[in-house]
């Protein structure tokens, strides 16, 4: 009687890892190669010392989001060592 447990059991766990191993190896959808996430990019700049309540650039900006584009950076941009303006970076997938 004892012996036939054992062999119940090994029998068993050969099933479980045979099933195991089948679905390990099955095809699956996340098993396809990742495809590389395209870019589009735009930058414009804004001139001026001050972009607060200025609703035209906020329009601007909005409209932007609007289209599928996300603001990234923002960076200033000197003339003569002075701040001069802004420039806004953009990008949205391809």
């Amino acid at each position: 009687m004892k012996h036939l447990n054992i062999k119940k059991t090994i029998a068993g766990m050969i099933l479980f890892s045979v099933a195991i191993y089948s679905w390990a190896q099955a095809p699956s959808d996340s098993a396809s190669p990742l495809k590389k996430q395209a870019w589009e990019h735009l930058a414009f700049e804004h001139k001026g010392h001050s972009i607060q309540g200025d609703s035209k650039l906020a329009r601007q900006i909005n409209q932007l989001g609007d289209d599928g584009w996300e603001l990234v950076d923002v960076e200033m941009t000197t003339r003569s060592g002075a701040s001069f303006g802004k420039i806004f970076f953009f990008k949205r997938p391809k």
